[in-house]
Formats: C-alpha cells, structure tokens, sequence
C-alpha cells in the first residue's frame, strides 16, 4: 500500500527524528518508504498540522486537498 492510499484510508503520517516516517492506524503503526514520504512533503500532498512536535517529538502530517490520485 502506497503513503497516499495510507492516508486515504484513515491513517495519519508521523516523523519522529530517529525513526524516520511512518503511519498510525487504529493504534497500528506501520513503517512506509522514507523517500516517498519526503516527496509528498515536497510535493505538497501532505502539510505539517503544526510548525513544532508534539511533547514527545513527533511531527503530525495531514493529507491536503490538492493531493491527486
């Protein structure tokens, strides 16, 4: 399953330094392909939700509306 098809389905994606991307689930965590993840960054199919990490040094990424196929 593709990071977009991921976030699709109701999953979130995370960025925690040290351990890189991954998506949540459910409470399933589920490791996806880091190059992927950064070129959706870039790409701006997804955006940050905040400028900081959470108290735990997680980053929370949300699924945009520009986002295609």
């Amino acid at each position: 399953m593709t990071l977009i098809q991921h976030l699709r389905a109701g999953a979130v994606l995370r960025y925690r330094q040290g351990f890189g991307f991954y998506v949540v689930k459910d409470g399933k965590t589920t490791s996806v392909n880091q190059a992927e993840a950064e070129q959706a960054i870039r790409a701006r199919r997804v955006r940050p939700e905040s400028k900081e990490a959470d108290k735990f040094g997680v980053f929370h990424f949300a699924l945009t509306n520009k986002e295609t196929a």
